[in-house]
Protein backbone atom coordinates (compact mmCIF):
# COMPACT_ATOMS: atom_id res chain seq x y z
CA UNK A 1 0.00 0.00 0.00
CA UNK A 2 1.30 3.42 -0.91
CA UNK A 3 0.98 5.89 1.96
CA UNK A 4 1.16 9.69 1.72
CA UNK A 5 2.06 11.65 4.85
CA UNK A 6 1.38 15.00 3.26
CA UNK A 7 -1.45 16.84 1.65
CA UNK A 8 -2.26 15.13 -1.65
CA UNK A 9 -3.21 17.79 -4.20
CA UNK A 10 -4.04 16.80 -7.75
CA UNK A 11 -4.13 19.40 -10.49
CA UNK A 12 -5.01 18.77 -14.08
CA UNK A 13 -2.12 17.99 -16.51
CA UNK A 14 -3.44 16.51 -19.75
CA UNK A 15 -0.11 14.79 -20.67
CA UNK A 16 1.09 13.24 -17.46
CA UNK A 17 -1.26 13.47 -14.48
CA UNK A 18 -4.04 11.34 -15.85
CA UNK A 19 -1.79 8.35 -16.58
CA UNK A 20 -0.08 8.57 -13.18
CA UNK A 21 -3.34 8.60 -11.26
CA UNK A 22 -4.87 5.78 -13.26
CA UNK A 23 -1.79 3.61 -12.69
CA UNK A 24 -1.56 4.27 -8.98
CA UNK A 25 -5.23 3.95 -8.27
CA UNK A 26 -5.52 0.75 -10.26
CA UNK A 27 -2.55 -1.01 -8.75
CA UNK A 28 -2.61 0.10 -5.13
CA UNK A 29 -4.73 1.31 -2.32
CA UNK A 30 -3.74 4.78 -1.24
CA UNK A 31 -3.68 6.33 2.24
CA UNK A 32 -3.46 10.09 2.65
CA UNK A 33 -2.64 11.17 6.19
CA UNK A 34 -3.19 14.78 5.18
CA UNK A 35 -5.83 16.27 2.93
CA UNK A 36 -6.96 14.94 -0.40
CA UNK A 37 -7.64 17.89 -2.72
CA UNK A 38 -8.63 17.24 -6.33
CA UNK A 39 -8.45 20.45 -8.36
CA UNK A 40 -9.65 20.01 -11.97
CA UNK A 41 -7.79 16.72 -12.28
CA UNK A 42 -9.08 13.33 -13.38
CA UNK A 43 -9.14 11.02 -10.37
CA UNK A 44 -9.85 7.39 -11.10
CA UNK A 45 -10.10 4.64 -8.47
CA UNK A 46 -9.58 1.23 -9.96
CA UNK A 47 -11.74 -1.81 -9.41
CA UNK A 48 -11.30 -3.17 -5.87
CA UNK A 49 -9.10 -0.24 -4.86
CA UNK A 50 -9.59 1.93 -1.78
CA UNK A 51 -8.42 5.50 -1.29
CA UNK A 52 -8.26 6.04 2.47
CA UNK A 53 -8.34 9.66 3.54
CA UNK A 54 -7.41 10.60 7.09
CA UNK A 55 -7.68 14.34 6.61
CA UNK A 56 -10.17 16.49 4.71
CA UNK A 57 -11.58 15.66 1.28
CA UNK A 58 -12.16 18.35 -1.33
CA UNK A 59 -12.88 18.01 -5.03
CA UNK A 60 -14.32 20.28 -7.68
CA UNK A 61 -14.73 17.49 -10.26
CA UNK A 62 -16.47 14.11 -10.22
CA UNK A 63 -14.44 11.16 -8.94
CA UNK A 64 -14.39 8.13 -11.24
CA UNK A 65 -14.16 4.48 -10.29
CA UNK A 66 -13.95 1.07 -11.90
CA UNK A 67 -15.84 -2.06 -10.93
CA UNK A 68 -19.36 -2.41 -9.65
CA UNK A 69 -21.08 -3.12 -6.33
CA UNK A 70 -18.66 -4.62 -3.81
CA UNK A 71 -15.67 -4.19 -6.17
CA UNK A 72 -16.36 -0.56 -7.05
CA UNK A 73 -13.41 1.66 -6.21
CA UNK A 74 -14.15 3.73 -3.13
CA UNK A 75 -13.18 6.67 -0.97
CA UNK A 76 -12.80 5.75 2.69
CA UNK A 77 -12.91 8.42 5.40
CA UNK A 78 -10.79 7.04 8.25
CA UNK A 79 -9.47 9.92 10.29
CA UNK A 80 -8.92 10.19 14.02
CA UNK A 81 -10.55 13.62 14.26
CA UNK A 82 -13.48 15.33 12.58
CA UNK A 83 -13.03 15.29 8.80
CA UNK A 84 -14.42 17.89 6.41
CA UNK A 85 -15.96 16.97 3.04
CA UNK A 86 -16.77 19.22 0.09
CA UNK A 87 -17.33 17.82 -3.38
CA UNK A 88 -19.17 20.87 -4.68
CA UNK A 89 -22.04 18.54 -5.47
CA UNK A 90 -19.81 16.40 -7.72
CA UNK A 91 -20.15 12.64 -7.62
CA UNK A 92 -18.30 10.18 -5.41
CA UNK A 93 -19.20 6.73 -6.79
CA UNK A 94 -18.66 4.94 -3.49
CA UNK A 95 -18.11 6.46 -0.05
CA UNK A 96 -17.40 4.82 3.31
CA UNK A 97 -17.11 6.45 6.71
CA UNK A 98 -15.01 4.68 9.32
CA UNK A 99 -14.26 7.47 11.75
CA UNK A 100 -15.56 7.53 15.32
CA UNK A 101 -14.97 11.30 15.34
CA UNK A 102 -17.34 11.69 12.37
CA UNK A 103 -17.18 13.77 9.20
CA UNK A 104 -18.91 17.05 8.43
CA UNK A 105 -19.99 18.70 5.21
CA UNK A 106 -18.48 22.09 4.40
CA UNK A 107 -20.03 21.98 0.94
CA UNK A 108 -22.54 19.89 -0.99
CA UNK A 109 -21.81 16.18 -1.49
CA UNK A 110 -23.23 13.62 -3.91
CA UNK A 111 -22.84 9.83 -3.69
CA UNK A 112 -23.57 7.36 -6.48
CA UNK A 113 -23.65 3.60 -6.20
CA UNK A 114 -22.85 2.92 -2.53
CA UNK A 115 -22.87 4.68 0.86
CA UNK A 116 -21.28 2.63 3.64
CA UNK A 117 -21.32 3.25 7.40
CA UNK A 118 -18.67 1.33 9.34
CA UNK A 119 -18.10 3.75 12.20
CA UNK A 120 -19.30 7.29 12.75
CA UNK A 121 -21.73 9.79 11.23
CA UNK A 122 -21.67 12.22 8.36
CA UNK A 123 -22.96 15.51 9.70
CA UNK A 124 -24.74 17.63 7.12
CA UNK A 125 -24.62 21.00 8.91
CA UNK A 126 -26.10 23.48 6.42
CA UNK A 127 -25.29 21.58 3.21
CA UNK A 128 -27.21 18.98 1.23
CA UNK A 129 -26.12 15.37 0.92
CA UNK A 130 -27.47 13.85 -2.31
CA UNK A 131 -27.80 10.15 -3.13
CA UNK A 132 -28.72 8.78 -6.50
CA UNK A 133 -31.97 6.85 -6.90
CA UNK A 134 -30.17 3.50 -6.83
CA UNK A 135 -27.67 4.24 -4.07
CA UNK A 136 -27.21 1.20 -1.83
CA UNK A 137 -27.10 1.98 1.90
CA UNK A 138 -24.91 -0.36 3.96
CA UNK A 139 -24.32 -0.53 7.71
CA UNK A 140 -26.50 2.37 8.89
CA UNK A 141 -27.61 2.14 12.50
CA UNK A 142 -27.14 3.68 15.93
CA UNK A 143 -24.52 6.46 15.70
CA UNK A 144 -23.98 5.54 12.02
CA UNK A 145 -26.08 7.69 9.69
CA UNK A 146 -26.48 11.06 8.01
CA UNK A 147 -26.92 13.47 10.90
CA UNK A 148 -29.24 16.32 9.92
CA UNK A 149 -27.91 18.80 12.47
CA UNK A 150 -28.56 21.98 10.49
CA UNK A 151 -30.50 23.18 7.46
CA UNK A 152 -28.91 20.67 5.10
CA UNK A 153 -31.19 17.97 3.69
CA UNK A 154 -30.46 14.32 3.03
CA UNK A 155 -31.78 13.87 -0.50
CA UNK A 156 -32.43 11.01 -2.90
CA UNK A 157 -32.90 11.51 -6.61
CA UNK A 158 -35.98 9.84 -8.01
CA UNK A 159 -36.85 8.98 -11.57
CA UNK A 160 -39.92 6.79 -11.20
CA UNK A 161 -42.35 5.36 -8.69
CA UNK A 162 -40.57 3.61 -5.83
CA UNK A 163 -41.47 1.52 -2.77
CA UNK A 164 -39.90 1.89 0.69
CA UNK A 165 -36.87 3.86 -0.48
CA UNK A 166 -34.70 4.66 2.56
CA UNK A 167 -32.91 7.88 3.53
CA UNK A 168 -30.58 7.02 6.48
CA UNK A 169 -31.01 10.06 8.76
CA UNK A 170 -30.82 10.58 12.50
CA UNK A 171 -29.78 12.94 15.28
CA UNK A 172 -27.40 12.48 18.20
CA UNK A 173 -26.98 8.74 18.62
CA UNK A 174 -30.55 7.97 17.48
CA UNK A 175 -30.93 6.42 14.03
CA UNK A 176 -34.35 7.53 12.76
CA UNK A 177 -34.43 6.61 9.06
CA UNK A 178 -37.09 7.88 6.71
CA UNK A 179 -38.57 5.80 3.90
CA UNK A 180 -41.02 6.78 1.21
CA UNK A 181 -43.26 5.24 -1.39
CA UNK A 182 -44.49 7.10 -4.45
CA UNK A 183 -47.37 6.22 -6.76
CA UNK A 184 -48.90 7.79 -9.84
CA UNK A 185 -46.48 10.74 -10.06
CA UNK A 186 -44.43 12.23 -12.88
CA UNK A 187 -40.82 13.24 -12.34
CA UNK A 188 -38.60 16.00 -13.69
CA UNK A 189 -34.92 15.72 -14.56
CA UNK A 190 -33.87 16.88 -11.08
CA UNK A 191 -36.64 15.22 -9.07
CA UNK A 192 -35.70 14.36 -5.52
CA UNK A 193 -37.07 13.75 -2.04
CA UNK A 194 -35.32 15.51 0.84
CA UNK A 195 -35.62 14.98 4.58
CA UNK A 196 -34.33 16.44 7.84
CA UNK A 197 -34.75 14.45 11.06
CA UNK A 198 -35.22 17.17 13.67
CA UNK A 199 -34.50 15.32 16.90
CA UNK A 200 -37.04 17.60 18.59
CA UNK A 201 -40.77 17.63 19.23
CA UNK A 202 -42.90 19.89 17.07
CA UNK A 203 -43.15 23.07 19.18
CA UNK A 204 -46.36 24.55 20.54
CA UNK A 205 -48.76 25.95 19.48
CA UNK A 206 -48.54 23.75 16.35
CA UNK A 207 -48.48 20.85 18.82
CA UNK A 208 -51.23 21.71 21.28
CA UNK A 209 -49.92 22.16 24.85
CA UNK A 210 -52.34 19.48 26.11
CA UNK A 211 -50.89 16.80 23.83
CA UNK A 212 -50.05 13.82 26.03
CA UNK A 213 -48.49 11.32 23.61
CA UNK A 214 -45.93 12.66 21.16
CA UNK A 215 -42.48 12.10 19.70
CA UNK A 216 -39.30 13.99 20.44
CA UNK A 217 -38.49 14.06 16.75
CA UNK A 218 -40.13 14.74 13.41
CA UNK A 219 -39.21 14.50 9.74
CA UNK A 220 -39.22 17.63 7.58
CA UNK A 221 -39.91 16.42 4.06
CA UNK A 222 -39.55 18.24 0.74
CA UNK A 223 -40.37 17.23 -2.83
CA UNK A 224 -38.84 18.71 -5.96
CA UNK A 225 -40.07 18.24 -9.54
CA UNK A 226 -42.54 15.55 -8.45
CA UNK A 227 -45.95 16.22 -9.93
CA UNK A 228 -49.24 14.56 -9.02
CA UNK A 229 -49.62 11.13 -7.51
CA UNK A 230 -48.91 10.46 -3.86
CA UNK A 231 -45.89 10.30 -1.60
CA UNK A 232 -46.35 8.30 1.60
CA UNK A 233 -43.57 8.78 4.14
CA UNK A 234 -42.69 6.71 7.20
CA UNK A 235 -40.23 7.65 9.94
CA UNK A 236 -38.65 5.32 12.48
CA UNK A 237 -38.32 6.70 16.00
CA UNK A 238 -36.31 5.62 19.03
CA UNK A 239 -37.93 4.52 22.30
CA UNK A 240 -36.23 7.37 24.14
CA UNK A 241 -38.12 9.83 21.92
CA UNK A 242 -41.58 8.76 23.16
CA UNK A 243 -43.58 10.83 25.65
CA UNK A 244 -46.83 9.32 26.93
CA UNK A 245 -48.46 6.02 25.90
CA UNK A 246 -46.90 4.81 22.66
CA UNK A 247 -50.09 3.04 21.60
CA UNK A 248 -51.82 6.43 21.34
CA UNK A 249 -49.42 7.74 18.70
CA UNK A 250 -50.70 8.37 15.18
CA UNK A 251 -48.93 9.66 12.10
CA UNK A 252 -49.72 13.29 11.23
CA UNK A 253 -48.65 15.66 8.47
CA UNK A 254 -48.16 19.37 9.20
CA UNK A 255 -48.12 21.74 6.21
CA UNK A 256 -47.18 24.77 8.25
CA UNK A 257 -50.79 25.80 8.88
CA UNK A 258 -52.89 22.67 9.50
CA UNK A 259 -52.62 19.04 10.59
CA UNK A 260 -53.74 16.11 8.44
CA UNK A 261 -54.29 12.44 9.29
CA UNK A 262 -54.56 11.41 5.64
CA UNK A 263 -52.54 8.24 5.20
CA UNK A 264 -51.69 8.38 8.91
CA UNK A 265 -50.32 5.16 10.36
CA UNK A 266 -48.37 3.87 13.33
CA UNK A 267 -46.67 0.58 14.14
CA UNK A 268 -45.72 0.04 17.79
CA UNK A 269 -43.66 -3.08 17.04
CA UNK A 270 -41.66 -1.37 14.31
CA UNK A 271 -41.46 2.05 16.04
CA UNK A 272 -42.77 3.87 12.98
CA UNK A 273 -45.24 6.62 12.17
CA UNK A 274 -46.21 7.82 8.73
CA UNK A 275 -48.52 9.99 6.68
CA UNK A 276 -49.05 11.25 3.15
CA UNK A 277 -47.12 14.31 1.98
CA UNK A 278 -49.59 16.13 -0.27
CA UNK A 279 -47.68 19.37 -0.89
CA UNK A 280 -44.17 20.40 -1.79
CA UNK A 281 -42.99 20.32 1.81
CA UNK A 282 -44.14 19.70 5.35
CA UNK A 283 -43.50 17.68 8.46
CA UNK A 284 -44.37 14.11 9.45
CA UNK A 285 -44.89 13.67 13.16
CA UNK A 286 -46.30 11.27 15.74
CA UNK A 287 -48.79 12.26 18.45
CA UNK A 288 -52.19 11.27 19.83
CA UNK A 289 -55.42 12.03 17.96
CA UNK A 290 -57.39 15.12 18.91
CA UNK A 291 -60.22 17.45 18.00
CA UNK A 292 -60.56 21.18 18.71
CA UNK A 293 -63.35 23.59 19.57
CA UNK A 294 -63.48 27.35 20.12
CA UNK A 295 -66.60 28.02 22.21
CA UNK A 296 -67.76 31.44 23.34
CA UNK A 297 -69.91 31.70 26.48
CA UNK A 298 -71.15 34.43 28.83
CA UNK A 299 -71.69 33.89 32.57
CA UNK A 300 -74.65 35.91 33.83
CA UNK A 301 -73.03 36.50 37.21
CA UNK A 302 -70.08 38.32 35.65
CA UNK A 303 -71.81 39.86 32.61
CA UNK A 304 -71.94 43.64 32.24
CA UNK A 305 -74.65 44.67 29.79
CA UNK A 306 -73.15 48.16 29.63
CA UNK A 307 -69.97 47.11 27.85
CA UNK A 308 -70.95 43.64 26.65
CA UNK A 309 -68.06 42.04 28.55
CA UNK A 310 -67.72 40.06 31.75
CA UNK A 311 -66.12 41.38 34.92
CA UNK A 312 -62.67 40.06 35.75
CA UNK A 313 -62.84 41.13 39.40
CA UNK A 314 -61.57 37.73 40.52
CA UNK A 315 -58.39 38.34 38.55
CA UNK A 316 -57.62 42.01 39.26
CA UNK A 317 -55.58 43.30 42.19
CA UNK A 318 -54.58 40.09 43.98
CA UNK A 319 -55.56 37.22 41.72
CA UNK A 320 -57.97 34.82 43.41
CA UNK A 321 -58.41 32.42 40.48
CA UNK A 322 -56.47 29.20 41.19
CA UNK A 323 -53.70 28.12 38.84
CA UNK A 324 -55.04 24.54 38.79
CA UNK A 325 -58.45 23.12 37.94
CA UNK A 326 -60.85 23.94 40.80
CA UNK A 327 -63.42 21.36 39.68
CA UNK A 328 -61.27 18.50 40.98
CA UNK A 329 -61.40 19.85 44.55
CA UNK A 330 -64.04 20.49 47.23
CA UNK A 331 -66.62 21.91 47.16
CA UNK A 332 -66.94 21.51 43.41
CA UNK A 333 -65.84 17.90 42.91
CA UNK A 334 -69.14 16.58 44.30
CA UNK A 335 -71.03 18.14 41.37
CA UNK A 336 -68.37 17.99 38.63
CA UNK A 337 -66.82 14.68 37.61
CA UNK A 338 -64.10 14.45 35.02
CA UNK A 339 -64.20 11.77 32.35
CA UNK A 340 -61.28 10.63 30.13
CA UNK A 341 -59.20 13.46 31.57
CA UNK A 342 -56.87 12.06 34.21
CA UNK A 343 -54.18 14.71 33.93
CA UNK A 344 -55.38 17.82 35.73
CA UNK A 345 -55.20 21.21 34.09
CA UNK A 346 -52.69 23.71 35.46
CA UNK A 347 -51.64 27.11 34.18
CA UNK A 348 -48.80 29.53 34.67
CA UNK A 349 -49.71 32.30 37.13
CA UNK A 350 -48.59 34.87 34.55
CA UNK A 351 -51.75 34.12 32.54
CA UNK A 352 -53.66 36.15 35.10
CA UNK A 353 -51.62 39.28 34.40
CA UNK A 354 -53.18 42.09 32.38
CA UNK A 355 -53.54 41.21 28.72
CA UNK A 356 -52.52 43.70 26.00
CA UNK A 357 -56.16 43.41 24.92
CA UNK A 358 -58.44 43.84 27.97
CA UNK A 359 -61.12 41.74 26.26
CA UNK A 360 -58.79 38.77 26.64
CA UNK A 361 -58.28 39.15 30.39
CA UNK A 362 -59.34 35.99 32.20
CA UNK A 363 -62.56 35.70 34.21
CA UNK A 364 -62.59 32.16 35.66
CA UNK A 365 -62.41 28.43 34.99
CA UNK A 366 -65.31 26.68 33.24
CA UNK A 367 -66.12 23.00 32.83
CA UNK A 368 -66.64 21.65 29.29
CA UNK A 369 -68.33 18.35 28.40
CA UNK A 370 -67.87 16.67 25.03
CA UNK A 371 -70.87 14.45 24.33
CA UNK A 372 -71.46 11.74 21.75
CA UNK A 373 -74.91 11.72 20.19
CA UNK A 374 -77.19 8.73 20.76
CA UNK A 375 -80.51 10.43 19.99
CA UNK A 376 -81.98 13.95 19.74
CA UNK A 377 -82.22 14.02 23.54
CA UNK A 378 -79.51 11.61 24.67
CA UNK A 379 -75.87 12.65 24.48
CA UNK A 380 -73.63 10.87 27.00
CA UNK A 381 -70.42 12.58 28.11
CA UNK A 382 -67.30 11.08 26.52
CA UNK A 383 -64.69 13.56 27.77
CA UNK A 384 -64.48 16.61 30.02
CA UNK A 385 -62.09 19.55 30.19
CA UNK A 386 -61.51 22.47 32.51
CA UNK A 387 -60.52 25.59 30.58
CA UNK A 388 -60.47 29.37 31.01
CA UNK A 389 -62.99 31.96 29.89
CA UNK A 390 -61.99 35.47 28.84
CA UNK A 391 -63.97 38.69 29.38
CA UNK A 392 -65.32 38.52 25.81
CA UNK A 393 -66.53 34.96 26.41
CA UNK A 394 -63.85 33.11 24.46
CA UNK A 395 -62.84 29.79 25.98
CA UNK A 396 -59.10 29.10 25.82
CA UNK A 397 -56.95 26.20 26.91
CA UNK A 398 -54.17 26.10 29.49
CA UNK A 399 -51.77 28.32 27.53
CA UNK A 400 -54.33 31.12 27.44
CA UNK A 401 -54.59 31.22 23.64
CA UNK A 402 -55.15 27.77 22.13
CA UNK A 403 -58.56 26.24 21.31
CA UNK A 404 -60.13 23.73 23.67
CA UNK A 405 -58.52 20.34 23.10
CA UNK A 406 -60.02 16.86 23.39
CA UNK A 407 -57.47 14.05 23.19
CA UNK A 408 -57.69 10.62 21.55
CA UNK A 409 -60.98 11.47 19.87
CA UNK A 410 -61.78 11.01 16.18
CA UNK A 411 -63.40 13.78 14.18
CA UNK A 412 -67.19 13.56 14.12
CA UNK A 413 -70.47 15.05 15.29
CA UNK A 414 -70.95 15.95 18.95
CA UNK A 415 -72.90 17.99 21.46
CA UNK A 416 -70.96 20.36 23.70
CA UNK A 417 -72.03 21.46 27.19
CA UNK A 418 -70.62 24.34 29.23
CA UNK A 419 -70.94 24.37 33.01
CA UNK A 420 -69.68 26.69 35.74
CA UNK A 421 -69.27 26.27 39.48
CA UNK A 422 -72.15 28.64 40.40
CA UNK A 423 -74.14 28.83 37.15
CA UNK A 424 -76.66 26.52 35.51
CA UNK A 425 -75.22 24.55 32.59
CA UNK A 426 -75.91 25.21 28.91
CA UNK A 427 -75.60 22.74 26.03
CA UNK A 428 -75.90 22.55 22.29
CA UNK A 429 -78.83 20.55 21.01
CA UNK A 430 -77.95 16.95 20.08
CA UNK A 431 -80.56 17.25 17.32
CA UNK A 432 -78.30 19.88 15.73
CA UNK A 433 -74.87 18.16 15.84
CA UNK A 434 -71.64 20.11 16.06
CA UNK A 435 -68.92 18.86 13.71
CA UNK A 436 -65.45 18.87 15.32
CA UNK A 437 -62.11 17.89 13.81
CA UNK A 438 -58.41 18.79 13.61
CA UNK A 439 -59.18 22.38 12.62
CA UNK A 440 -60.94 24.26 15.40
CA UNK A 441 -64.68 24.86 15.13
CA UNK A 442 -66.12 28.18 16.32
CA UNK A 443 -69.07 27.59 18.63
CA UNK A 444 -70.65 30.85 19.79
CA UNK A 445 -73.17 29.95 22.47
CA UNK A 446 -74.00 33.64 22.94
CA UNK A 447 -75.63 33.92 19.51
CA UNK A 448 -76.75 30.38 18.65
CA UNK A 449 -80.34 30.14 17.48
CA UNK A 450 -82.76 28.57 20.00
CA UNK A 451 -83.02 25.43 17.87
CA UNK A 452 -79.27 24.89 18.25
CA UNK A 453 -79.40 25.03 22.06
CA UNK A 454 -80.81 22.35 24.33
CA UNK A 455 -83.72 23.68 26.38
CA UNK A 456 -85.84 26.80 26.14
CA UNK A 457 -84.63 30.37 26.33
CA UNK A 458 -85.56 32.23 29.52
CA UNK A 459 -86.42 28.84 31.02
CA UNK A 460 -83.20 26.80 30.78
CA UNK A 461 -80.78 29.57 29.80
CA UNK A 462 -80.76 33.33 30.11
CA UNK A 463 -81.42 35.83 27.32
CA UNK A 464 -80.08 39.32 28.07
CA UNK A 465 -80.34 41.88 25.27
CA UNK A 466 -80.84 38.95 22.86
CA UNK A 467 -77.63 37.34 24.08
CA UNK A 468 -77.61 33.76 25.38
CA UNK A 469 -75.81 33.06 28.63
CA UNK A 470 -75.65 30.66 31.55
CA UNK A 471 -78.06 31.46 34.37
CA UNK A 472 -76.21 32.68 37.45
CA UNK A 473 -77.26 32.22 41.06
CA UNK A 474 -76.61 28.50 41.50
CA UNK A 475 -74.85 28.73 44.87
CA UNK A 476 -75.31 25.07 45.84
CA UNK A 477 -74.11 23.69 42.45
CA UNK A 478 -77.25 21.63 41.84
CA UNK A 479 -79.38 21.69 38.70
CA UNK A 480 -81.50 24.79 39.36
CA UNK A 481 -81.63 28.36 40.59
CA UNK A 482 -84.33 29.20 43.15
CA UNK A 483 -85.05 31.82 45.80
CA UNK A 484 -87.47 29.88 48.02
CA UNK A 485 -88.49 26.32 48.79
CA UNK A 486 -86.27 23.34 49.55
CA UNK A 487 -82.56 23.52 48.65
CA UNK A 488 -82.86 27.14 47.55
CA UNK A 489 -79.78 29.18 46.78
CA UNK A 490 -80.65 32.15 49.03
CA UNK A 491 -80.57 30.03 52.18
CA UNK A 492 -77.44 28.23 51.06
CA UNK A 493 -75.54 31.54 50.94
CA UNK A 494 -76.58 32.29 54.51
CA UNK A 495 -75.99 28.85 55.99
CA UNK A 496 -72.98 27.72 54.00
CA UNK A 497 -71.24 30.91 53.00
CA UNK A 498 -71.86 33.09 56.05
CA UNK A 499 -72.37 30.52 58.83
CA UNK A 500 -75.92 31.74 59.45
CA UNK A 501 -74.97 35.37 60.13
CA UNK A 502 -76.78 37.67 57.67
CA UNK A 503 -74.63 40.62 58.70
CA UNK A 504 -71.41 38.82 57.95
CA UNK A 505 -69.33 39.78 54.90
CA UNK A 506 -66.34 37.85 53.57
CA UNK A 507 -64.10 39.62 51.11
CA UNK A 508 -61.32 38.71 48.68
CA UNK A 509 -62.46 35.13 48.27
CA UNK A 510 -62.86 32.62 45.45
CA UNK A 511 -66.12 31.20 46.74
CA UNK A 512 -69.11 29.36 45.28
CA UNK A 513 -71.44 31.80 47.08
CA UNK A 514 -69.96 34.83 45.31
CA UNK A 515 -72.70 34.74 42.69
CA UNK A 516 -72.03 38.12 41.08
CA UNK A 517 -68.30 37.27 40.97
CA UNK A 518 -67.14 40.49 42.65
CA UNK A 519 -64.81 38.65 45.12
CA UNK A 520 -67.21 39.35 48.07
CA UNK A 521 -69.89 37.13 49.68
CA UNK A 522 -72.65 39.07 51.42
CA UNK A 523 -76.34 38.59 52.30
CA UNK A 524 -77.40 42.20 52.72
CA UNK A 525 -76.28 45.66 51.69
CA UNK A 526 -75.24 46.93 48.23
CA UNK A 527 -74.24 44.35 45.63
CA UNK A 528 -75.27 41.42 47.78
CA UNK A 529 -75.55 37.90 46.39
CA UNK A 530 -79.05 37.22 47.73
CA UNK A 531 -80.55 40.06 45.70
CA UNK A 532 -78.59 38.97 42.65
CA UNK A 533 -80.53 35.69 42.62
CA UNK A 534 -83.86 37.46 42.78
CA UNK A 535 -83.13 40.31 40.37
CA UNK A 536 -81.06 38.67 37.65
CA UNK A 537 -81.91 35.02 36.94
CA UNK A 538 -85.41 35.20 38.43
CA UNK A 539 -86.43 38.62 37.10
CA UNK A 540 -87.67 39.76 40.57
CA UNK A 541 -90.12 36.85 40.81
CA UNK A 542 -89.27 34.84 43.96
CA UNK A 543 -91.65 32.04 42.95
CA UNK A 544 -89.72 31.17 39.78
CA UNK A 545 -87.29 28.28 39.42
CA UNK A 546 -84.73 28.16 36.62
CA UNK A 547 -83.77 24.59 35.77
CA UNK A 548 -80.64 23.73 33.92
CA UNK A 549 -81.27 21.49 30.93
CA UNK A 550 -78.51 19.18 29.75
CA UNK A 551 -78.83 16.08 27.55
CA UNK A 552 -78.99 12.76 29.35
Amino acid sequence: MLKFRFTFILKYNPKSMRSIIVSLATMFSLTSFGQLVIDNATFFIGEGAVVTVQGNLTTNVPIQAGGAGATLGKIQLKGSSLQQINTGGNLIPRLEIDNASNAVLVGAVKVGSRLEFTTGKIQLANFNFVMEDGTEIIGAGSSKFLETNGTGEARRLIGGNVTDKVIPVGTGTAYTPFKYTTTGATYGANAHVGVIATGAAVPTPARHPRTESYLGTSWKVSKNEITGGNLAGVGTYADAQITGPEADLRGFFWNGAAWSLTGGNQDVAANTVGANVPGASGEIYGMNKFILASPKVFLQGAYNSGNGLMSDALRTATTLIPTSDPYRNAPYNTSFTHMANANGETVNASLFNNSPNPENDLVDWVFVELRSISSPTVAPVVQTRSVLVQRDGDLVDVDGTSPVYFKNVDAGNFAVSIRHRNHAGLSTNPAVPVGLGLATTALNFTSLAPASLFGTDNVNYARVNNINMLYGGNSNANTNVRFGGPSNDKDFILSNGLSGNPASVISNVYNINDLNMNRVVRFGGPGNDKDFILNSPLGSNPALTKNQSLPN
